[in-house]
């Protein structure tokens, strides 16, 4: 397992796992394409200073993220 920092073409793999999660299923959805409000979201969260999100990944697959 490696960690790097997420960027924008991870979002359809961080909302997949959040909309897998039992608490995120109730808020999240994953469809394709994204709404804007995500790629928004990530935006914002990137434009703060030192907020990043980090992504557990194994081989190729997103398994994690925080």
């Amino acid at each position: 397992m490696n960690f790097r920092k997420a960027n924008e073409k991870d979002l359809p793999a961080i909302v997949r796992l959040l909309a897998d999660d039992e608490l995120g299923s109730q808020r999240e959805h994953h469809v394709e394409p994204l709404p804007a409000e995500y790629y928004e979201a990530f935006a914002a969260i990137e434009a703060q200073v030192g907020n990043q999100i980090i992504l557990a990944i194994d081989g190729q697959t997103v398994i994690g993220c925080l």
